[in-house]
């Protein structure tokens, strides 16, 4: 099976979670319910830690793409080409991101 084919099969399980990471991070932290800043405070430290032992290449893929307010405006190509240092080829930057994800998913669905 190739990485696109597992990419896009699990598409849509990634994107619920960075989702609702970027809802919990930028829009409900400030909770007027304690019990909900707390888990979403759990949730988000819980993606970042993740995150942040991916390896290097990998890790920016994510935190680029995935994870910035700016997720809405931010593309595949506007990483490979400009956040990636040395910028990488469209291939490059689909099996770096598919890993990625393969890896955040086999944790979070254990």
């Amino acid at each position: 099976m190739s990485s696109v084919h597992d990419f896009k099969s699990n598409k849509k399980t990634i994107a619920r979670i960075f989702e609702k990471y970027r809802l919990y991070k930028f829009l409900c932290l400030g909770s007027d319910d304690p019990s909900k800043s707390e888990e979403f405070i759990q949730y988000c430290e819980h993606i970042e830690n993740l995150v942040s032992q991916l390896p290097g290449r990998e890790k920016v893929v994510i935190e680029e793409r995935y994870m910035t307010v700016e997720h809405d405006y931010i593309t595949d190509q506007t990483v490979y080409s400009e956040k990636m240092d040395p910028p990488v080829s469209p291939l490059t930057f689909a099996k770096i991101r598919d890993s990625a994800c393969s890896k955040i998913l086999n944790i979070i669905l254990q």
